[in-house]
């Protein structure tokens, strides 16, 4: 009985993360906050242990029209907690040559009792320039990876 315990035990520790950060791969859509702006995201999960990888799509609104942004996206997962950051553009449409706003994201994972989960946290940009505030995202079932 001691061995499938410890079995058990040493299975919870290798694998208890990994098992965990799966359940975030997919899609996610939700926005970011900034004083009274709002900027819709969607961004797609995957992991590989607690490494995060993806494509985040954001549509950011201009005076006379808006701004597509792709960007591939890096970070980790810890229990509950995500953190991600935009690494490069990888797609900008219509392209502005100034634009340097990549975001950094700090997120909680929440299961409501209803077992819908979201994320929930705050996002500044790598530049002072370009803000910082409140994030939230909800998770997806379909694949679809639009532009939101």
């Amino acid at each position: 009985m001691k061995v499938s315990g410890l079995l058990l035990f040493v299975l919870l520790v290798f694998t208890g993360g990994s098992i965990f950060a799966q359940g975030i791969d997919g899609v996610w859509r939700g926005y970011f906050f900034s004083g009274g702006d709002s900027v819709k995201i969607v961004i797609e999960l995957q992991t590989r242990g607690n490494i995060i990888t993806g494509k985040s799509y954001t549509r950011h609104y201009e005076p006379g029209g808006h701004l597509d942004i792709t960007c591939s996206i890096e970070g980790r997962i810890s229990g509950d907690s995500i953190t991600f950051r935009e690494k490069k553009v990888i797609e900008m449409k219509p392209y502005f040559k100034n634009t340097n706003c990549l975001q950094q994201f700090s997120l909680t994972l929440l299961v409501a009792p209803d077992r819908k989960r979201s994320m929930t946290g705050n996002w500044k940009g790598t530049a002072a320039y370009c803000g910082k505030g409140k994030a939230y995202f909800t998770e997806r079932k379909s694949r679809e990876s639009n532009y939101p």
